[in-house]
């Protein structure tokens, strides 16, 4: 039986039909949130919740897309431990390329298709990096270029990178904020990177612009991160001082001096330029993002 999400306190045009894929991960309830405001949502998993699917499997795919029908799809699915995708290489592929491909193959080229990225799509030069300049390191970040390059197959297709931050709704993740909230919480160790920049946005704002680009009907490739850069080092201690949190246990280190640590690019600045035209306005800043902790 399919169902779709009961939207709290939203007027649906249930005209509109919004598939969101892989809605158990740390983006689901905030994209849920979002585009409650546009329609009819049926939120897939793949293990938890009410609806599951195996978005991996063709037959799946064809049998869902074609009892839903979706006007919107948006792919939030993706296997993103660094590490593990190194060890694990085939499930990478099927997870991060596969299921774009997949899902491409099924939708009316008349459905919108959103595809969620990863700045580690980029190579480890000096950033800020515009959406021409994409060279991975590792095998997370070539399976998820490999997942635009097949989502690009659909002609309707927005595809957006980004680094992310904020509360997490889902329960038994954490998202980098929250790691650091609550190490500096129970004064426990943590090494803070002074190597490795980056421009993250609170996942409500990635989630509230997504729906706006979908709704304007803009497609193509873009970087969605906030209006500056920081290090991961400077990031924790923003944190910290939004918190009012001491920082006694932490040290500074620096992330390629870790042992087995599987290689990332360390300048992962974005250049948003190209989205602040399409969308006619600034992005925020780091700074204003963790207000909204």
């Amino acid at each position: 039986m399919i169902t779709s999400t009961r939207c709290k306190g939203s007027n649906n045009k249930m005209d509109k039909k919004i598939l969101i894929v892989g809605s158990t991960g740390l983006l689901g309830p905030y994209f849920i949130e979002q585009f409650c405001k546009e329609g009819q949502v049926f939120a897939y998993g793949f293990s938890k919740g009410s609806n599951q699917a195996d978005f991996t499997i063709l037959d799946n795919v064809r049998s869902l897309i074609k009892k839903i029908e979706p006007d919107i799809v948006v792919n939030l699915a993706g296997y993103t431990d660094v590490d593990g995708c190194e060890s694990n290489p085939g499930i990478a592929q099927n997870i991060n390329t596969n299921i774009p491909s997949n899902i491409v193959q099924c939708i009316s080229k008349h459905t919108k298709f959103i595809q969620i990225s990863t700045d580690q799509v980029y190579p480890n030069t000096s950033g800020p990096h515009n959406e021409k300049d994409t060279g991975p390191i590792n095998v997370y970040g070539k399976t998820k270029l490999s997942g635009e390059k097949a989502a690009k197959l659909h002609d309707n297709t927005l595809i957006l990178r980004i680094n992310l931050f904020g509360r997490s709704k889902t329960k038994g993740r954490k998202s980098l904020s929250d790691f650091f909230e609550e190490s500096f919480r129970s004064n426990r160790h943590v090494k803070l990177y002074t190597d490795s920049i980056f421009s993250p946005l609170h996942m409500s704002t990635i989630a509230e612009i997504t729906r706006k680009m979908i709704s304007r009907n803009i497609i193509g490739t873009y970087n969605l991160g906030s209006g500056d850069s920081i290090s991961k080092s400077n990031f924790a201690l923003a944190i910290a001082d939004h918190f009012s949190l001491s920082t006694e246990s932490s040290e500074e280190a620096s992330s390629v001096n870790v042992l087995n640590r599987v290689g990332r690019s360390l300048d992962l600045s974005l250049n948003i330029s190209k989205i602040e035209k399409v969308l006619s306005q600034s992005l925020p800043t780091i700074k204003e993002e963790i207000k909204k902790l």
